[in-house]
Order: C-alpha cells, then sequence, then structure tokens
C-alpha cells in the first residue's frame, strides 16, 4: 500500500485529492494501481517516474473533478488531472499526454498567452502550430510537427495517386457525356435555341477536355516516379473514422488533442504489449482489432495498420526529442526511484 505523502514525495505531484464519494479503500485501490500505472509509463517514456510530474507542476485527483460521462480528464487551467473513481481505469496515458501537451506548448521560452496553448492546437484549428511552437529546439518542433501532423493526414502512395488522377479522368468524362448530350437535346428539341447557354456549355466542355489533357500528362508523370517518391498527402483513416464517430454530436473525436491523446494511449500499449506485459489502469482497450465490427461500433476511436505503426514511431521520436528536458526534472541524489518493468499478465 502506497501512503499518499509517499505519492507525492516520490512522484513529485504537487498535491492529490480525492472526491468525497470515494471510499477510504477504494482509495488506497486507486493510490495503488496510480503508483504502478506511471510507474509503467516513466519505463516506456526511459524517464525517472519523479519526471512525469513535470517537475512539480501536474496535480492529481481522484473522483474530486468529474465531468458526466467523460471517465477522465485534464484540466489545463489547473494542471490537474482527474481518474472519476474507478471507471478511470485505462485512462492514465491518455491523460498525462494532455499534461504533455500542455506543457510542451508553454515551456520554457515561450511568450506568455492568455489563452490555453496546447501543442496539438487544441480546439484552436487552423492555429499556425510552426509559429506557436517557435520557441522549441529544432529536432523538438521537427518531432512536435511530425506526431501532429500524421494524425489527420499521411503520405499518398504511388498507386493512390494514379488511382486518385483516374478517377478523376473518369468524372471529367462522365461530365462530357452527360453535357454533350444535353446540348444535343436542346439543339433538337429548342423551338429557339439559347445560343449564350450553348457558349457556356461549349466553354465547359473544352475546360472539361483541357483538365483531362493534363490529368493524363499527371498520370504519365507519376507512373515514371519511384515507388518512394512523394505524392501528396490524403485523410488518414484514424480521423475518417473519428469523424464517423462525431455524428452530428460534435468534434470531440476529432479535435487535435484527443487524437494525440488516443494515438499516445495506442504506442503505450503496443510498446508494453510488444515486451508481453500489460497495465490496465495505464492504458487498456486499445487494440486496433477491438473496433472493427461495423455493427457494434460507428468508428475506430484508435488509429489501426501502417497508420498506427507510423504513430507510434512518431510518439517515440518526439518523446525520444524531448527527453532531455524532462530529464531535467530527475532527482540527482543515489537514492532517485527508477521505474520497474510492467507487471506480465
Amino acid at each position: 500500500d502506497i501512503h499518499p505523502q509517499e505519492f507525492v514525495d516520490t512522484l513529485g505531484f504537487r498535491g492529490i485529492e480525492f472526491g468525497n464519494w470515494v471510499a477510504n479503500d477504494e482509495r488506497q485501490t486507486l493510490l495503488n494501481m496510480a503508483w504502478d500505472a506511471l510507474h509503467d509509463l516513466a519505463d516506456v517514456i526511459d524517464v525517472p517516474v519523479e519526471c512525469l510530474s513535470l517537475d512539480g507542476r501536474l496535480a492529481l485527483a481522484f473522483g474530486a473533478r468529474g465531468r458526466g460521462r467523460h471517465a477522465a480528464h485534464y484540466e489545463p487551467g489547473l494542471k490537474v488531472f482527474n481518474f472519476t473513481k474507478l471507471s478511470g481505469a485505462g485512462t492514465a496515458a491518455h491523460e498525462w499526454f494532455h499534461a504533455f501537451d500542455h506543457w510542451v506548448a508553454e515551456v520554457e521560452g515561450s511568450q506568455p498567452s492568455q489563452t490555453i496553448r496546447m501543442m496539438t492546437g487544441g480546439s484552436h484549428h487552423g492555429v499556425d502550430l510552426d509559429r506557436m511552437l517557435a520557441h522549441l529546439q529544432p529536432s523538438e518542433k521537427k518531432a512536435a510537427l511530425t506526431f501532429v501532423g500524421l494524425l489527420t493526414s499521411r503520405q499518398r502512395s504511388k498507386e493512390e495517386q494514379i488511382e486518385r488522377l483516374t478517377s478523376q479522368i473518369a468524372e471529367c468524362e462522365g461530365n462530357i457525356t452527360k453535357y454533350t448530350q444535353m446540348r444535343a437535346n436542346h439543339v433538337e428539341t429548342a423551338p429557339s435555341p439559347n445560343k449564350k447557354w450553348m457558349k457556356d456549355v461549349d466553354k465547359y466542355l473544352k475546360g472539361q477536355r483541357d483538365r483531362i489533357s493534363n490529368l493524363e500528362t499527371l498520370v504519365t508523370s507519376t507512373e515514371s516516379k519511384p515507388a518512394d517518391g512523394e505524392f501528396g498527402r490524403s485523410p488518414t483513416t484514424y480521423a475518417l473514422e473519428a469523424r464517423k464517430l462525431c455524428g452530428k454530436s460534435g468534434t470531440y473525436y476529432l479535435e487535435p488533442t484527443e487524437l494525440g491523446a488516443r494515438a499516445f494511449e495506442s504506442f503505450v500499449f503496443d510498446a508494453i504489449s510488444d515486451r508481453k506485459g500489460r497495465s490496465d489502469y495505464l492504458v487498456h482497450g486499445v487494440e486496433p482489432e477491438r473496433y472493427e465490427d461495423p455493427e457494434m461500433w460507428k468508428g475506430n476511436p484508435y488509429p489501426t495498420g501502417a497508420e498506427r505503426l507510423a504513430l507510434n514511431e512518431a510518439a517515440s521520436a518526439m518523446i525520444d526529442a524531448f527527453r532531455d528536458r524532462l530529464l531535467t526534472f530527475a532527482r540527482t541524489t543515489d537514492a532517485e526511484p527508477r521505474s520497474p518493468a510492467p507487471v506480465s499478465g
């Protein structure tokens, strides 16, 4: 059993808060599980566990600051992340990423701001991330922008680009067939053909033929390029699936902060799984195949396939880039705690 003061002293959090409805025995269970989960997280990102409090910036709450249906949440204004009693199990990695996301945007060197900033841009769609993260070291900024960029767009393959161009050619050909027939019908049936309309149609048909010619040139050019060339970008399946989950209820699943947190969950889960371990209070329920059945789920909230592998790699590179900053929060005594390996299960 971990005593609250031991938790604070060892992990360096500003404090711990329990809600009035969290029973004493549940408090002990939650503390023990959070202790293990945070040690497992520290092991994954390879820093002493006290670094996770971001130099005492963060506080932890259990069932004290609940928000309706959400199992847990991070409050950037107060720098507190909350677990809603035992229903918060499995959210520690997700909520810690929100804190990391906030910290990266406000580390030393950033300009003071009246608004809460996040590395991912948060709810401020269209924010100039390149400018907002200008205070970072070049390697840090590059790693952060790479991770954030992969959340919503990916490199298109050569085959995909050819298919895309071919589809556009087919669409133009369909338009030509349609409007050629409409023009012919007009000439044949109208008592007095509308010359202006016919002129507009002729101009439109010429534009479609010119576009086909340009697209065919692009197809030929694309076919001549090596398979590892640049062929533009497409929306990620991850983002498209998140949009399905949003439905008409808003953009929660598509918010950059949430896309980033769920991708980080996947990275942590896969890193522990690769070691034949599990850490269910830290993260669980993010297996890529869990949400495959369309009859059960509107969409998959987590990245899958090649996109998941690319995001895992980008998340790892991002943590590597910021590790030196995180390590400045480590204790310098010989007795500094080190993270144990995840518990096998």
